[in-house]
């Protein structure tokens, strides 16, 4: 299944790291969005944009969290979430353990790491998404 022409908002404090991003998956066939803050983020899916996935920045500096914002997300959209940080310590993924994601990933882990982890997310979901439509999986929390 091919889900490129999908767009994936891209939430990060960086401002280059984000441009940098969205230039990548334009550049592999996806459309892109970025926000900085989690004010742009519901900005943005309050605005109806089309968006498809969110590559979600657990550490952002002041002000919401990655988690927390994920968390809001969750509550306005079923829509999935793949968190990227620079952090390696199990104390990071230690914040999203209980909240719904489809991957996450390091970054700079490369290109082909970035790529996979956006498709088997898309997988997960579509498929997650299918069974619950067929009756055969209650709901996945």
């Amino acid at each position: 299944m091919d889900f490129r022409d999908k767009t994936i908002l891209i939430v990060d404090d960086d401002r280059i790291i984000a441009m940098a991003e969205a230039s990548f998956l334009i550049k592999n066939g996806y459309n892109a969005l970025t926000a900085g803050t989690g004010e742009e983020v519901f900005e943005i899916l309050d605005s109806g944009a089309d968006c498809h996935m969110v590559l979600l920045d657990i550490d952002l500096g002041n002000g919401m969290s990655g988690p927390e914002i994920a968390e809001k997300i969750l509550k306005r959209r079923d829509i999935p979430i793949v968190f990227v940080t620079s952090h390696i310590e199990g104390d990071m993924t230690e914040q999203v353990k209980h909240i719904k994601k489809y991957g996450y990933v390091v970054k700079n882990s490369g290109d082909f790491v970035i790529l996979s982890a956006i498709e088997m997310a898309f997988e997960l979901f579509y498929e997650r998404n299918r069974a619950v439509e067929a009756g055969s999986m209650d709901v996945w929390t």
